[in-house]
């Protein structure tokens, strides 16, 4: 009888198919969460396990959502009415309500989870995703502004989408049954907003791929910092960046101002960022409500920058309403003004929260504080001047490249050097852990 125990207690917990459990046979007491996260670099999320249950916090907007493993019940003593909602997790279909959601999804392995997508559907980036929508597998809002009424296309896995859960922003109220809020863009730190895949997960028990991308995302950015900084100490000057682009809406220059997550790109590449939170544009503040410089203000401050990064899909209207201005301008004169459609319009904002890293080392690369690497890369960064903007969403191909998750990523060398460190450690915990179980054994049958 002992020598079973023992043996049963060396065995991974299992699960039905559905990831539920049934008829609660593991008992009370029993942790069915064997993988779990925590917020390491986020400020604005937390979560706390249970035997059967987690509660999961949005701490930006003070909301907690109870999240019960499918096959148990809640425990008495737990008042569902002190949460914004009680979910049954694992969920199977979501709905989403902004692109930047897609890519958590996707680097978490669960694009065919997506079921229903409230945003016009020519923001997306993603090729695998903009696919299923081609497909009628994702139920569509017939008009964001006047109708949230979602219509569902005929295709084989539209959903109903009034009984499941939505992840919305706080400013979306989707028609949907349960709606959690994430607030990954309220994160001032690359790695932080990148971190609210640990969020997500929690709701598909996939806690160990988020932290499996994580982790990676994190060695890479850090690796890339150490490569810049011992190439960069040959420079007996930084070089100085303008990260500004001009808003038509508000009708004003918006610059960089620090502490912010492009700031970081800057520190990592050794240069300095011309940051401000002046500006004297009354008629932009009053409508926009925030500091715009005038544009004499703006050519006075970014003139002399070596080189201009343009956060916006602008520039060729910008450039002709204000060419006699930014001629002016150092930047434009040697032809060093880049925009982030390197990788097309929309992968800024959806691809680009989980490589990060990638961005920031285009972006070291360009200023000359790293060394290209030998290997060929796609590029968040486009020098306006000379070159296209790529295809992307449905006029882009589905490619395993872009259907991956960034652990298959082969495409920057700190991505390899992460996975030559990682396949040799796990070689040596794989064998340590055969033979330590091996031993056992042999004890177990020695004795018994």
């Amino acid at each position: 009888m002992a020598r079973s125990l023992l043996l049963a207690a060396l065995l991974p917990v299992a699960f039905a198919d559905d990831g539920c459990l049934h008829n609660n046979a593991m008992g009370d007491g029993v942790d069915h969460f064997t993988h779990k996260v925590e917020p390491i670099h986020s400020k604005n999320w937390d979560i706390a396990y249970f035997d059967t249950y987690k509660i999961i916090t949005n701490k930006h907007l003070e909301q907690s959502y109870l999240l019960y493993l499918c096959g148990s019940e809640i425990p008495a003593g737990v008042n569902t009415d002190d949460y914004a909602a009680t979910i049954e997790i694992p969920l199977k279909q979501v709905g989403l309500t902004q692109t930047p959601m897609v890519t958590y999804m996707e680097q978490l392995g669960a694009r065919d989870k997506i079921a229903a997508f409230l945003t016009d559907e020519q923001y997306v980036w993603s090729p695998c995703f903009a696919d299923r929508i081609e497909e009628g597998d994702v139920a569509l809002l017939a008009d964001r502004e006047t109708d949230q009424t979602p219509v569902t296309f005929t295709g084989a896995n539209a959903p109903d989408i009034a009984n499941f859960v939505a992840f919305a922003s706080q400013f979306d109220d989707p028609p949907f049954q349960d709606v959690v809020k994430v607030s990954e863009s309220s994160e001032k730190s690359n790695a932080a907003i990148f971190e609210w895949v640990k969020f997500y997960s929690a709701f598909f028990n996939l806690e160990e791929v988020a932290n499996d991308v994580v982790e990676a995302a994190d060695f890479r950015f850090e690796c890339i910092k150490e490569k810049t900084g011992l190439f960069a100490t040959d420079s007996p000057t930084k070089p100085k960046v303008l990260w500004a682009y001009y808003s038509h809406y508000c009708g004003g220059w918006d610059v960089g101002e620090c502490p912010n997550y492009y700031c970081e790109f800057a520190e990592a590449c050794s240069v300095d960022i011309l940051s401000s939170s002046e500006g004297s544009n009354a008629a932009a503040e009053a409508l926009c409500f925030a500091k715009y410089m005038t544009t004499e203000e703006f050519v006075e401050f970014g003139k002399d920058a070596d080189y201009w990064f343009y956060p916006n899909t602008n520039w060729n209207l910008t450039l002709t309403d204000f060419g006699d201005e930014l001629a002016s301008f150092k930047s434009v004169q040697d032809k060093a003004v880049f925009d982030y459609q390197g990788m097309g319009p929309n992968a800024w904002y959806e691809r680009r929260l989980a490589q990060f890293y990638d961005a920031v080392d285009d972006m070291c690369i360009i200023v000359g504080t790293r060394p290209a690497g030998m290997l060929e890369r796609l590029h968040f960064w486009r020098s306006v001047l000379d070159e296209d903007i790529p295809l992307s969403g449905s006029e882009a191909t589905c490619t395993p490249e872009a259907a991956a998750n960034i652990l298959s990523d082969v495409d920057n060398d700190c991505a390899l050097i992460k996975e030559e460190k990682t396949s040799s450690a796990n070689g040596s915990s794989k064998f340590a852990l055969n033979a330590a179980v091996s031993i056992i054994l042999a004890q177990l049958f020695f004795v018994f």
